[in-house]
């Protein structure tokens, strides 16, 4: 049994997976990425050596290319994606930042969610967040059951999550082809986007991934279509999350108010307004306005940058043992 588990462990980080009963014989003419993020869950279809993201439509009719990665919990029942974010704005239980909870060094299957005051077990939300993908693919006429799927992880993911993560996208009817570090997929991108700028004797692509929740680093070596990761590092309490934090709290003190004193609806708009504030900002971007119970909340985004240095210095510090190794210590 150790050596079975040991093997299949070997064969997840190594990009691939191990046999799952899967007639090869029957018909898998659909091959998808998903990238399970903090913030947005994406899918893109491989079409002819294209890749187009598949969109979904929210609870306006509005298109999007991701569904946001929240659930809630509604009269009882597990809600997810758009539905979950109209839900919390009615006042239900809202889980942000699963990912966070999979990145814990003692996760279990069995991991206790709360929601309200409700619990359940982080496999089970998972799996049923991933039905609820399974759902949305279905309603744009991708058949799974004729799909090989090849699903992101953070390259620092410790074994136990990518199991579990495994499990879960089993468990909602997925067949998982391959398991593929996030920065890995960035090197392949890049490569796909950008193979000009690689040549024999500029091999070496630096990733530099900082997502919703995580932080991710790889230093990925080029040779012809061959990508071999020479190295990657990363940190699970660190991405775009804490940043939101940071401006939530920022924004509480400029306008006198305690996060104590808002209700669960009330910080869940805070954040989502921190977080569409980030994502719009440009180099150009001199305040930040936020609205806090009715009055209009004015952030220098030079007080956010200095606020911010320190977590990109964390950044940073994880990445530097890479950049030595760029080139003879002389990246591009």
């Amino acid at each position: 049994m150790a050596a079975d588990t040991t093997k299949s462990l070997n064969s997840i980080d190594s990009g691939t997976l191990p046999d799952q009963g899967i007639d090869h014989e029957s018909a898998t003419d659909i091959d998808l990425g998903i990238d399970l993020g903090t913030t947005r869950t994406v899918v893109a279809r491989a079409d002819r050596g294209n890749y187009p993201v598949i969109s979904f439509t929210d609870e306006h009719g509005d298109e999007h290319d991701f569904i946001p990665s929240l659930t809630a919990l509604h009269e009882g029942t597990l809600v997810h994606g758009f539905a979950a974010r109209q839900a919390a704005h009615q006042g239900a239980p809202l889980l942000r930042s699963l990912k966070r909870i999979l990145a814990s060094p003692t996760l279990t299957a069995s991991t206790p969610v709360r929601l309200g005051d409700s619990t359940f077990s982080v496999l089970e939300v998972l799996t049923s967040y991933l039905r609820h993908l399974k759902s949305e693919l279905a309603d744009r006429g991708i058949d799974i059951t004729r799909a090989r799927v090849v699903v992101a992880v953070p390259a620092h993911a410790y074994g136990a999550q990518r199991l579990l993560t495994l499990e879960a996208f089993q468990q909602a009817g997925f067949r998982v082809a391959a398991m593929l570090n996030e920065p890995s997929a960035a090197g392949f991108e890049y490569t796909h986007r950008k193979a000009t700028t690689v040549s024999s004797k500029r091999t070496r692509v630096l990733v530099y991934d900082l997502g919703g929740g995580t932080f991710d680093t790889s230093l990925v070596d080029v040779v012809g279509t061959s990508h071999e990761v020479l190295a990657s590092h990363g940190l699970g309490d660190l991405g775009g999350d804490d940043i939101d934090l940071l401006m939530a709290t920022m924004a509480l003190s400029r306008a006198g108010i305690t996060e104590e004193e808002l209700s669960p609806t009330e910080l869940d708009d805070l954040l989502d307004q921190c977080r569409d504030a980030k994502e719009h900002l440009t180099p150009q971007s001199r305040r930040v306005l936020i609205i806090l119970r009715g009055q209009d909340v004015v952030l220098p985004v030079s007080d956010l940058y200095t606020a911010c240095t320190p977590l990109i210095d964390r950044s940073l510090a994880t990445m530097a043992p890479l950049v030595g190794r760029m080139d003879d210590g002389s990246p591009d």
